[in-house]
């Protein structure tokens, strides 16, 4: 049997060569985007994470009951301050829970028959700024 300081790791050909490879520091799929390869890299897959975030309704995930957001039970309660503030309070628990991003500004509104969340996020590896919108509305809820 080898010892660890036996074992020489050879490089990986496929990426031999490929020095854009480098640069993506984070990989993952998505079989929803509009990307044919279903391959997303970096930015595009911190967002991806966090729109699929905020489509799970809290409790829905099985053996993961803290995943989710509050934000689908709260469609048909009266937009008061406490709910307000409840929404603010789930959404910087769910963006504070992904090392790969911040919050620097945030909205949340009443609209139409839903609820508007508006946030500039900063993708700390990057030092890149980006406004995102998500609309909350019955049509969207799954009920």
């Amino acid at each position: 049997m080898a010892r660890y300081n036996d074992i020489t790791i050879k490089p990986n050909k496929t990426n031999k060569g490929n020095t854009g490879r480098t640069s993506q520091i984070y990989r993952g799929m998505s079989t929803i985007s509009g990307n044919r390869n279903h391959k997303l890299y970096d930015i595009e897959l911190i967002k991806q994470d966090l729109v699929n975030h905020f489509h799970i309704k809290k409790g829905e995930k099985i053996y993961q009951p803290n995943v989710g957001t509050i934000i689908w039970g709260l469609l048909f309660e009266p937009f008061t301050e406490n709910v307000r503030q409840q929404i603010v309070s789930d959404i910087i628990a769910i963006v504070d829970g992904d090392p790969r991003i911040r919050i620097d500004a945030m909205e949340v509104v009443e609209k139409d028959y839903g609820i508007q969340v508006s946030c500039v996020l900063s993708f700390v590896e990057y030092n890149v700024s980006e406004a995102l919108r998500l609309n909350f509305d019955r049509s969207n809820a799954n009920f």
